[in-house]
C-alpha cells in the first residue's frame, strides 16, 4: 500500500521498506530491502550536500468509501547532511 525509501549516498544504496504487510495488512516494524541507486540520483543528492535521505508517502483515504484504496497525496522528504545508519 505504500513504502518508505532510505538512500545511503556514501554506499550508493537505497533501502525500500513496505509500510504494511501485503498478507495481513498490519503495519510492519522493519523489513528493508536494499538495491543500488541510479548514479544520476546520487550525483544530484551529493550536489545538494545530502548524505542520507528518507522519503515517506502521504496517503489520502476517502473515509466514506471503506473499500477504496488510499491515493498518493504527496511525499515527505527529509535530507540529512550527515550519514545516518538505518
Amino acid at each position: 500500500m505504500g513504502q518508505r525509501s532510505i538512500v545511503d549516498v556514501a554506499n550508493g544504496k537505497i533501502g525500500l521498506s513496505p509500510l504494511h504487510s501485503e498478507e495481513t495488512g498490519k503495519r510492519l516494524q522493519t523489513n528493508i530491502h536494499y538495491r543500488q541507486v541510479d548514479p544520476c540520483h546520487i550525483q544530484y543528492l551529493k550536489a545538494m550536500g545530502v548524505q542520507s535521505s528518507l522519503v515517506m508517502p502521504i496517503l489520502h483515504s476517502d473515509l466514506q468509501e471503506q473499500l477504496a484504496k488510499p491515493k498518493l497525496w504527496g511525499l515527505l522528504v527529509v535530507h540529512y547532511s550527515q550519514r545516518e545508519r538505518f
